[in-house]
C-alpha cells in the first residue's frame, strides 16, 4: 500500500472539489498516479431536525468500524449499489439515491448502538433498548392522534403509572405527556408543509381544541406560528 509520509500537510477535502468540475454524473477526480480510491459523498435533509430526539441524542461523527481491515459486508454492498447507480441516468436515479442514503442512516445507527451499548444507560437511545419504554415509544409514534394518557400507556407497557413516568423521564429525558406533545406538533408541521388541511384541522389533530394554543405551542416549539411555516415551506418549493 502507498501511503504519503505522515508529516504531509492536510488538503481541506471541499477546496479539492471546488477546484475540479465535477461530470454530469456528479464525479470528479482529483490526484496523481497512486492507488484509486473511491469516495461516496452526500448528505439528508430532516425536517423539523431541531426538535428530533433521536437526531439530538446521536454524535456529530458515527464510526463504522470494519473488521479485519475490511468494511462491514452492507457498507460494502449498499456503497456498491450507490456507485453503480451514479452511472445510470434513469428515471428513478433520485429514488435510488434516497432509499439507498436512508440504509446507509439507519444501519449506521443501528451500528452506533451495537458498538455503544454500554454508553447509552440514558439517555433516547437507552429508551429504544428499554423493552417497555420502547413499546410506548413505539405506541404514540404509530398513531400521535391517539387519546393517549400515561395511564394508558403504563398499562401497555406492564407498568404502574408512577414507574412508568420515573422510567421514561429518565431514558427519554421529558415526561411522556411533553414528549406527546413535541411528536404531535412535528406530525402538524409535516402536514402544514404538504397538505392543504386547514390549520384549524391541523390543530385538531395534534390535540389542540384552539387556534391560539396551538399557534402559541406550534411557535414555542418551530420557532414561527403555523401560518408562517407554512408560507415559508411554499416560499422555498
Amino acid at each position: 500500500m502507498i501511503l504519503n509520509p505522515l508529516g504531509t500537510e492536510p488538503v481541506n477535502f471541499f477546496d479539492v472539489v471546488k477546484a475540479r468540475s465535477p461530470t454530469g454524473g456528479g464525479v470528479f477526480s482529483a490526484g496523481g498516479s497512486g492507488l484509486l480510491t473511491k469516495l461516496v459523498c452526500g448528505g439528508m435533509q430532516f425536517e423539523n431536525s431541531a426538535a428530533d430526539a433521536l437526531l439530538a441524542a446521536l454524535p456529530p461523527l458515527i464510526h463504522v468500524k470494519g473488521r479485519d481491515g475490511n468494511a462491514q459486508p452492507w457498507v460494502r454492498a449498499t456503497v456498491a449499489h450507490l456507485l453503480e447507480a451514479l452511472k445510470s441516468n434513469g428515471p428513478d436515479r433520485s429514488t435510488v439515491f434516497a432509499r439507498l442514503a436512508d440504509i446507509l442512516f439507519v444501519k449506521a445507527v443501528r451500528a452506533y448502538l451495537d458498538q455503544n451499548a454500554d454508553l447509552t444507560r440514558t439517555g433516547w437511545l437507552a429508551a429504544l433498548r428499554d423493552r417497555r419504554i420502547s413499546r410506548a415509544v413505539g405506541l404514540v409514534h404509530a398513531r400521535p392522534e391517539q387519546g393517549w394518557t400515561v395511564a394508558a400507556l403504563a398499562d401497555r407497557s406492564a407498568l404502574s403509572r408512577s414507574a412508568f413516568s420515573e422510567r421514561f423521564l429518565r431514558l427519554v429525558g421529558m415526561p411522556p405527556h411533553r414528549y406527546l406533545a413535541q411528536l404531535r406538533l412535528n406530525k402538524a408541521a409535516q402536514r402544514l408543509r404538504h397538505h392543504n388541511d386547514s390549520i384549524a384541522m391541523v390543530a385538531a389533530s395534534a390535540g389542540y381544541g384552539s387556534l391560539a394554543s396551538f399557534s402559541k405551542a406550534f411557535k414555542r416549539q418551530h420557532g414561527v406560528g403555523p401560518r408562517a411555516f407554512r408560507k415559508s415551506g411554499r416560499s422555498a418549493n
